[in-house]
């Protein structure tokens, strides 16, 4: 894992739990774990074929009753799985056959949400959250593909790390503490560095499904003074 990837995620963990405790009418904490199911653009394929879990915890500040700001650390895991499919690339028909790529990564996730249906009186049902998540490898396994019958191998040295891009969620809770979101992502980085082969661009973007539980909740202290 790498050493300075480490030290922020540590440093932003407690600066936030420090934050929650100094102001806890308005931050609440919380857990979240999902899984995703992935693939990178760029690589020939198509559809989500890499399934990976996320996990990670959630700090919400909380403006007003419909108004809140959410950050998260978390740790995901996402890729491509191997597929054998015939192409049609630049220059002729060729069968690409690519191995599959394996991402663990630490990750940071700051948004903006708005709880806009109310069921009930003071509870808001309905969420949709929207902000951008900045994520560092530190597991990124090589891969090799075929192109007709030469074997061309992508190194380390070839690509970024480190990917960047917008989340969106739409969130319905089930529970007074606990909702289940739908969230989709695509990166805005090109996570190659050196052009390879007809490989120009890798870029992840995955879709899921998570589950967020309110561990303290700083809204009800809030409501019972």
């Amino acid at each position: 894992m790498n050493i300075s990837t480490n030290r922020v995620s540590g440093t932003l963990f407690l600066l936030f739990f420090c934050v929650s405790l100094l102001s806890a009418q308005k931050f609440s904490v919380g857990a979240t774990v999902g899984l995703l199911s992935s693939q990178f653009d760029g690589d020939r394929l198509f559809g989500y074929n890499k399934q990976g879990l996320i996990g990670g915890l959630n700090w919400y500040y909380t403006i007003n009753k419909k108004n809140v700001i959410q950050f998260d650390i978390d740790y995901l895991n996402i890729g491509s799985n191997y597929a054998n499919e015939t192409r049609p690339p630049l220059i002729d028909r060729t069968k690409y056959t690519l191995l599959s790529i394996d991402v663990h990564a630490s990750s940071l996730f700051v948004g903006y949400g708005y709880n806009f249906k109310e069921f009930e009186k003071n509870r808001y049902i309905l969420k949709i959250t929207g902000g951008m998540r900045i994520s560092r490898a530190f597991i990124f396994d090589t891969f090799s593909h075929n192109i007709g019958e030469e074997l061309y191998t992508f190194e380390k040295e070839n690509l970024s790390t480190t990917f960047v891009g917008p989340e969106g969620r739409f969130g319905v809770n089930v529970l007074d503490n606990l909702t289940i979101n739908v969230v989709s992502y695509i990166a805005i980085n090109n996570m190659v560095v050196n052009t390879n082969v007809n490989i120009d661009t890798l870029r992840p973007f995955y879709f899921g499904v998570t589950t967020s539980y309110v561990i303290v909740n700083g809204k009800k202290k809030r409501r019972r003074r």
